[in-house]
């Protein structure tokens, strides 16, 4: 019985908020324009392609690019570098009697092996 009574007073309280609602809405017909406007943006600002966690990965990435583009040309500086010695004739020369042991006609090599290390 107790739970009957408190039910119906809930009802009737629901009731009466609903119909408060109602008239609200009629005086004012904007109002719920607006507040589905505003829920509208949050969400798009929050969950949508140009939210601010997109964003902040987003400029996460460019960075990352960015460093990537700087150690790039750091890169092709040191080869461009590089490349340009070898076109010079002398430092070609250079390096194939280093690493290939080239020599001159009539020129004596002496070439001295390692044999403290041990190979196993």
């Amino acid at each position: 019985m107790i739970g009957k009574k408190l039910g119906n007073r809930v009802a009737a309280r629901t009731r009466d908020f609903l119909k408060r609602i109602d008239r609200y809405n009629a005086a004012h017909p904007w109002v719920l324009a607006l507040a589905c406007f505003v829920l509208l943006s949050v969400t798009e600002l929050a969950f949508g392609e140009a939210s601010v966690f997109k964003q902040i990965e987003h400029r996460a990435t460019i960075s990352r690019l960015k460093h990537s583009v700087r150690d790039a040309r750091k890169k092709f500086e040191q080869d461009s570098l590089a490349l340009q010695q070898l076109n010079e004739r002398e430092e070609l020369e250079r390096i194939a009697r280093i690493k290939y042991n080239f020599e001159k006609p009539g020129e004596v090599t002496f070439l001295i092996v390692d044999t403290t290390s041990h190979q196993d």
